[in-house]
């Protein structure tokens, strides 16, 4: 008798989930699913400060600014001595959109940014900016 409940009951379960699909998939009919409610897609972060080109005169820290993304749950923020960033001088995550570099050294520094999701993805990088340390443009 138990058997006989536990089968009407999944054959009720069945019909109900059954009957709350919108309608049946025709014959060699593909189902598509939009699968951006459950993966997020973040876009690059626009770079406030510093502006490309800048000179700072300090060679100590300096604070890099850039606007928020949606869905962003964290941001990647990179620092270079070379605009391919193979030479790394820094890199750090932080959840603001704002970041203080430790002390810098060298003449031309790179820095680029990119968001970070909840679930683990990585947005693009944005563009990449350089700046200037002392009181000259790198010279």
């Amino acid at each position: 008798m138990k058997t006989l409940w536990s089968f009407w009951a999944l054959l009720i379960l069945l019909m109900l989930i059954s009957s709350s699909c919108e309608r049946p998939l025709d014959v060699g009919e593909e189902e598509v699913f939009d699968v951006s409610s459950i993966v997020s897609v973040l876009s690059e972060p626009e770079l406030i400060t510093p502006r490309d080109g800048t000179i700072i005169s300090t060679t100590t820290q300096v604070t890099l600014r850039w606007r928020p993304v949606s869905g962003a749950a964290g941001y990647r923020v990179h620092t270079a001595s070379d605009d391919v960033f193979r030479e790394i001088i820094h890199q750090a995550t932080t959840d603001t959109t704002l970041y203080r570099t430790p002390p810098l050294r060298g003449s031309r520094v790179y820095w680029r940014v990119r968001a970070l999701g909840i679930r683990g993805t990585e947005g693009p990088w944005s563009v990449t900016r350089m700046f200037f340390l002392g009181t000259s443009g790198g010279q």
